[in-house]
């Protein structure tokens, strides 16, 4: 769906969120954070019983600090995934400034990722309403240049940590960008793939739920860079293992059963392998949810929820008709019958001999949802994916 300009989010009061261990102040539109993220909508709730507790008593002093605000991702502080975080995600809680009020302090938030944050959500409240563009993000910088201000250009490192903290301010709308402005900087699979950092995968498997979308799409990256044509006789990155020895976090695991699921076979030609469109990585919004358990009560849609909610599988890569034979029941397929073996593993009525009937797109098969007749009408000139990103099958 298009953001739409929504002007109550630039109405009201200000208030004044302290990022970092240095209490980095920011002022912002309430409604603004509301709007966007349940966490702070709890927390400025919080913050405003308490206020209204310190006036009722009518005392003097500043409003205090209710003492849920332990936002920290760290072992010290409960992290919601069991893992341990690094960084400021271990630095301990402060509480709000001495004589401030009116503000939520977020010692554990690096304030570069805070700054990002706050560009999504006023770049999406600034959209055009009826626009058919999201918000995006600029695309990342390989490395910071001497002398560039760091807080004005972002690397993969900076979008990753950003994603991270869509999950700590529930925000699934600032997670999809992030998918999408990575989606377009490592495109296909190609000769010349981009190699990613260990580290950075590392990162997200350390600090993100197991069914977070961008483990499997960082870890379809890596094994695109590993069968890319030109890294033949290439090593791999030292850097990958001196991480995995340090903490696997479930990636070589991840990265084998992803393997077993593309069914190759010895003796049989690698498949030509592309990563599916940005939405397949896409978290559903509440409002995506709800209106897809309303379709799913009218007549006809019921068996399609599951799969609409992104449970039909798992795997990230879809096989493309050229060159390649497919493996189907342990026996390989020639390249004149690659077609009708695509369409049987895509479940079309055809490969099984049906009636020819469209097929719905997102069919779980044992390749994950595969795009199949209609994905020449989802936007692009090639139909590879929605003109917008979160728009709807």
């Amino acid at each position: 769906m298009a953001n739409l300009f929504n002007a109550s989010w630039l109405a009201g009061r200000m208030v004044t969120i302290y990022v970092g261990p240095t209490n980095q102040p920011w002022n912002v539109h309430e409604k603004l954070l509301i709007e966007n993220s349940p966490f702070f909508a709890r927390a400025l709730e919080a913050l405003r019983r308490e206020q209204d507790k310190v006036n009722e008593q009518r005392t003097d002093g500043p409003a205090g600090t209710p003492g849920a605000y332990n936002h920290g991702y760290g072992p010290a502080l409960g992290s919601p995934f069991g893992q341990q975080s690094a960084g400021l995600a271990n630095t301990p809680p402060a509480l709000i400034p001495e004589n401030k009020s009116g503000c939520v302090c977020l010692v554990d938030v690096d304030p570069k990722l805070f700054n990002m944050f706050l560009r999504w959500g006023y770049g999406t409240a600034f959209a055009l309403s009826g626009n058919t563009r999201s918000f995006r993000f600029p695309r990342p910088v390989d490395s910071i240049s001497e002398g560039e201000d760091p807080m004005n250009v972002a690397t993969v490192r900076d979008y990753l940590g950003v994603y991270v903290l869509g999950y700590k301010f529930e925000t699934e709308a600032l997670r999809n960008a992030c998918i999408d402005v990575l989606y377009d900087y490592f495109g296909p699979a190609s000769d010349d793939h981009y190699c990613l950092k260990m580290e950075d995968v590392a990162f997200i498997f350390a600090n993100t739920p197991e069914e977070a979308p961008m483990r499997r799409f960082l870890v379809a990256h890596l094994l695109f860079y590993v069968f890319s044509r030109n890294r033949r006789g290439v090593s791999i990155p030292e850097e990958w293992g001196t991480v995995l020895e340090k903490g696997d976090f479930g990636i070589s695991w991840t990265l084998v059963r992803m393997l077993g699921d593309w069914n190759w076979a010895i003796g049989s030609n690698v498949p030509v392998m592309i990563i599916k469109p940005r939405n397949e990585f896409h978290d559903k919004t509440p409002a995506q949810l709800a209106r897809m358990r309303m379709l799913a009560g009218l007549p006809g849609r019921a068996g399609a929820l599951g799969v609409e909610l992104g449970e039909g599988g798992s795997n990230p890569v879809m096989i493309k008709r050229e060159e390649s034979a497919v493996v189907i029941g342990g026996q390989s397929s020639g390249i004149g019958e690659v077609a009708t073996a695509v369409d049987v593993l895509q479940g079309s009525e055809e490969g099984r001999g049906g009636s020819g009937r469209e097929d719905t797109p997102g069919r779980s098969t044992g390749f994950g949802p595969i795009r199949t007749a209609r994905r020449g009408r989802m936007g692009g000139s090639r139909g590879d994916h929605p003109t917008s990103p979160y728009q709807l099958d």
